[in-house]
């Protein structure tokens, strides 16, 4: 009996797994996704372009394509990017946009996150998948607005914000 037992919690176990794997990220992302992306200022909606993200597997256990593409048509703007895990156990992964710029990525349960500046305009982008969509955001300031508070006191620290110049959103569906 003790054979019988052993043997279904081992089935258990391998099936409990290859249903885990399949969930582990990237691997769940996998596909190609298309939506609209809109363009936000604090006057409202700016810009609307269509946008998609390709995910797919390389030949490397640690790498997938991370394609994105802007517009359609003779404006269609790809981005042959790759997604690079580092410490996938930690969520520490890498958007490597091949021409020697790479980006910290993080991956809270079915959240990436990368933080960046470039051109002195700081941006976070987040890639959430939500509903079997993938949600994909830019928050973009200036750091020279940047606004200083506090410190007038020992116990009150000096806090630096930010004003938000731009915000993206783009709602993707899955296609293949």
């Amino acid at each position: 009996m003790s054979k019988v037992c052993l043997f279904l919690w081992i089935i258990f176990c391998l099936a409990f797994n290859s249903v885990k794997a399949q969930d582990i990220f990237p691997a769940k992302w996998q596909g190609k996704w298309k939506g609209s992306l809109q363009i936000y200022s604090p006057n409202g909606t700016q810009q609307t372009h269509q946008m998609a993200l390709h995910i797919a597997p390389t030949d490397s256990a640690q790498r997938w394509a991370w394609v994105l593409i802007y517009g359609e048509g003779e404006k269609q703007d790809v981005r042959n990017y790759e997604l690079i895990a580092k410490d996938a156990s930690k969520g520490n992964y890498v958007i490597d946009e091949k021409n020697t710029v790479f980006l910290e990525a993080n991956l809270f349960q079915n959240v990436l996150i990368s933080r960046f500046t470039v051109e002195k305009n700081e941006l976070t982008c987040i890639y959430r998948l939500e509903n079997k969509q993938l949600v994909f955001e830019v928050i973009m300031n200036k750091i020279a607005d940047a606004t200083q508070t506090g410190g007038t006191a020992k116990d009150i620290p000096k806090v630096i914000s930010f004003t938000t110049s731009v915000y993206q959103k783009a709602v993707l569906e899955k296609v293949e």
